[in-house]
């Protein structure tokens, strides 16, 4: 029984590392969500394991986003279900000298 107990109680311990970003549908509000998460100066490695740890598709990358030229930052994608859709977040985490300087975010729905 106290095995039993034990690997249930594993169990619901594992369910709850498994937490999602639980940003707000619009675009200001979200870079003020991952701001707070992600502060101005986290080391890039501690912001991309806290993004892919709540199931974000994370990838360096360079150049264009959205309208500003971009010299290094993590592209990150980060979607959820809806009923006949989902909802759409991709941010431009700015990366200068190893660490995180600026965050912008286009948020949109995409229907299926």
């Amino acid at each position: 029984m106290k095995a039993a107990f034990a690997a249930l109680a594993l169990l619901f311990l594992l369910a709850g590392c498994d937490e999602r970003l639980a940003l707000p549908k619009d675009s200001v509000q979200s870079v003020q969500r991952v701001r707070e998460f992600i502060p101005v100066g986290t080391p890039k490695a501690q912001a991309v394991r806290k993004l892919e740890a709540r199931k974000a598709f994370v990838k360096e990358a360079h150049g264009d986003f959205d309208g500003r030229e971009l010299a290094n930052y993590l592209y990150v994608d980060y979607r959820e279900a809806g009923a006949i859709g989902y909802s759409r977040w991709q941010f431009a985490i700015e990366i200068v000298d190893g660490r995180v300087s600026a965050h912008y975010c286009t948020y949109g729905t995409v229907s299926l």
